[in-house]
């Protein structure tokens, strides 16, 4: 049982690693409900800043893990592609191997 992971694209990239170690299983990963304005935690370094980064590097292996044995693929609409090149375009990618 996988009880909490901070981020939805984490949530994505736990349930896809979960799935693909143990398909049949049921899968059901939780995150607190937090807005994107709640979720920077500066008590923990958390600037808004961060999470963008730690996002984009989510996604990037959402992308890659698949390949490298380590979760499912996952479908990813067109015009998420985009919005994630938008973001490392705009410097957020320090979480990313680009």
């Amino acid at each position: 049982m996988i009880t909490e992971v901070m981020s939805m694209e984490s949530i994505e990239r736990v349930a896809a690693a979960v799935e693909y170690r143990r398909p049949g299983w049921l899968v059901c990963v939780t995150s607190p409900p937090l807005s994107f304005d709640e979720y920077p935690l500066p008590e923990e370094g958390m600037t808004p800043e961060n999470v963008m980064n730690i996002m984009v590097g989510d996604f990037q292996r959402i992308k890659e893990y698949p390949d490298k044995g380590f979760q499912i693929s996952q479908d990813i609409p067109e015009e998420v592609e985009e919005a994630w090149r938008i973001l490392i375009e705009a410097g957020y990618h320090r979480h990313t191997t680009i």
